[in-house]
């Protein structure tokens, strides 16, 4: 099976405001504001911290690739989808292993801090604390599943919940399938982009919405921003200081258009003003990777005509070109975009070995070379590596293999690549 590097992004979101007309784009007059959802059990613990800092778009915490992954100044932490607990690498001493502060805890059973199995979603940290919906219910067929806000410490300690069982159920009464894209803690709210799947005369739909609440106040659930396109249309959300953007992607196939589109649009979060930066209809790219970065909006692109790929960048209500993935020696596989990078990978296909190519937005090459998988002990086995995130001195790859998962940083250090092991696991 031919081996693939997909980016790691979590499908995130879009965004409503009640009584803001979204330009040159269909969205449900019906919405209207969520419920005010009441209570507030005994166990949890309000918050009284004032929040002030910005979302890390560094990460882009995914639900589709079931792992999200977290960063301080002293460790890397993350958390998968199907494996029951947290886990660490220490920047400072290199040690790595199950984040829980319990003396002599097993680390077997629910007890155990590091134990935020099962379905643990957009693990991630936000001012001095990790952070994550849990859920909490049962998920039969009859209800909807419940899942509750928690927090933990960055020593693995006070393993707490912070919202109220069923905490996303509250949010709204809308009917249809309902899936969490993505989570997000910025500038003092907490953010909720939600997907519902639904059927209306026999054509499937998807309607996106961003939900927030005060990070100290999370029983106040406001709406954002709520926008219905096609099933298949993918969509992600970044935050930059006021602003929310929402990029949404896919390949049109209405009988009439057959071709992919993008749209971006910009909510500013607090007036609750919503603009449409990029509308791109009927071309023949297809979106492998979105993120945002310094002020701009980066693609990974791919032309099946050439199976070449692309960086793109958004400008002037247009995309045009930063840099191609050009070799007419080697096919270099699905590219992603980082923060300040963009990266591919040729796979060991005929026996030459894994090469990778790092460029920055500049259109500057910094590594293009082997890749020493076998220092990660993989090489000539057949995985999947998932860009995870980082920055241009260090970037966070997901590799998969069989059963078995790792988490590795990459370093370039005069002109080599320098591969470190962070941490893995068994998927259960």
């Amino acid at each position: 099976m031919m081996k693939k590097i997909i980016a790691a992004i979590v499908s995130l979101i879009t965004v409503f405001c009640a009584g803001c007309q979204m330009p040159a784009v269909s969205v449900d007059p019906e919405t209207t504001a969520s419920p005010t959802a009441t209570g507030w059990p005994d166990e949890t613990d309000r918050i009284t911290t004032t929040y002030s800092v910005d979302y890390d778009n560094r990460y882009k915490n995914s639900f589709k690739y079931m792992f999200s992954f977290a960063e301080t100044e002293s460790m890397y932490a993350a958390a998968h989808f199907l494996c029951p607990t947290v886990m660490y690498y220490s920047k400072e001493n290199g040690e790595n292993g199950i984040l829980c502060g319990k003396p002599e805890c097993l680390h077997n059973d629910d007890s155990c801090n590091a134990m935020i199995f099962p379905e643990n979603r957009g693990f991630c940290y936000y001012e001095g604390c990790f952070w994550w919906l849990g859920l909490t219910g049962s998920r039969s067929s009859n209800s909807r599943p419940e899942y509750a806000v928690f927090q933990m410490n960055t020593d693995g300690t006070s393993h707490k919940k912070i919202s109220g069982d069923g905490f996303n159920n509250k949010k709204t009464d809308r009917l249809g399938t309902r899936n969490t894209e993505c989570i997000a803690f910025h500038r003092g709210y907490y953010y909720e982009f939600v997907s519902f799947a639904r059927v209306s005369d026999a054509v499937p739909s998807l309607e996106y919405v961003l939900f927030r609440s005060p990070i100290n106040e999370m029983d106040q659930v406001e709406e954002l921003f709520s926008y219905i396109t096609q099933e298949g249309m993918g969509a992600k959300v970044f935050f930059a200081e006021n602003n929310a953007f929402v990029c949404f992607n896919g390949f049109n196939d209405d009988a009439e258009i057959q071709a992919w589109e993008n749209r971006v649009f910009r909510i500013d979060i607090e007036s609750h003003e919503v603009e449409l930066i990029l509308e791109k209809t009927g071309w023949d790219l297809d979106t492998y990777d979105v993120q945002y970065y310094n002020g701009r909006i980066y693609y990974s692109m791919c032309s099946y005509d050439n199976d070449r790929y692309y960086v793109y960048s958004v400008s002037d209500g247009d995309l045009e070109e930063v840099f191609a993935f050009d070799d007419n020696d080697m096919v270099f596989g699905n590219g992603a975009v980082g923060c300040g990078f963009a990266l591919t990978i040729h796979y060991n296909l005929n026996g030459e070995g894994d090469y990778i190519w790092i460029v920055n937005y500049d259109g500057e090459t910094l590594y293009k070379g082997k890749w020493d998988t076998a220092s990660l002990g993989i090489d000539g086995g057949d995985f999947t590596a998932l860009l995870v995130g980082g920055d241009e001195e260090n970037i966070i790859l997901y590799i998969d293999y069989g059963r078995q998962f790792q988490f590795v940083r990459i370093r370039i250090e005069d002109g080599r690549l320098e591969e470190e092991y962070l941490f893995g696991g068994t998927r259960k």
